[in-house]
C-alpha cells in the first residue's frame, strides 16, 4: 500500500494534470481554429 501521504498528494495531483491536459488540448484547438480562419 501507498504511504496515506503519497496517496493523498497523488489525489491533489491529479485534478491538475487533468486540468493541465484540458488547457493543452483547447489551446491546440483554438490554435487549428485561428489558422483555418485566416
Amino acid at each position: 500500500m501507498l504511504h496515506p501521504r503519497a496517496r493523498t498528494m497523488l489525489l491533489l495531483s491529479l485534478p491538475a494534470v487533468a486540468i493541465g491536459i484540458a488547457s493543452s488540448l483547447i489551446l491546440i484547438v483554438v490554435m487549428k481554429i485561428a489558422s483555418v480562419l485566416q
